[in-house]
């Protein structure tokens, strides 16, 4: 691609000032996501003996849970999630540590409940 007019050095540029402010909300803005990962948590406590629908809700919380590390605790953008968990892994190990339950074979659902609640609650009641 030709940019012969500069437009795309200027995009860029816009970005990398943007992005270097940093990730901000509203002060209510908490109460969504809050509301969000609850009611996820609540449905794979109604599903926990059917894996099917259990691991539908499962699957959303932990995106964003992925993500609300960033935004909510770390006030940030999200980073996609190859470079996500490996930078919560060395920059967040009792969040991981969670995560990684929420994704293991050998934990009970009981149990992905459970450090889905921890999740919840380093988010949102620290």
């Amino acid at each position: 691609m030709f940019d012969t007019d500069g437009q795309g050095v200027r995009v860029l540029n816009a970005a990398k000032k943007h992005y270097a402010k940093g990730f901000s909300w509203p002060d209510t803005w908490p109460n969504g996501p809050k509301l969000f990962m609850a009611n996820k948590i609540g449905a794979m406590s109604d599903y926990v003996d059917e894996p099917e629908i259990f691991q539908k809700y499962l699957s959303t919380f932990y995106e964003r849970a992925l993500n609300y590390w960033y935004q909510v605790l770390r006030k940030k953008f999200s980073q996609p999630v190859y470079l996500a968990v490996e930078t919560i892994k060395n920059d967040g190990p009792e969040y991981f540590a969670h995560l990684s339950a929420l994704a293991s074979l050998s934990v009970t659902n009981q149990g992905k409940i459970d450090h889905a609640q921890k999740i919840h609650a380093m988010l949102f009641e620290a």
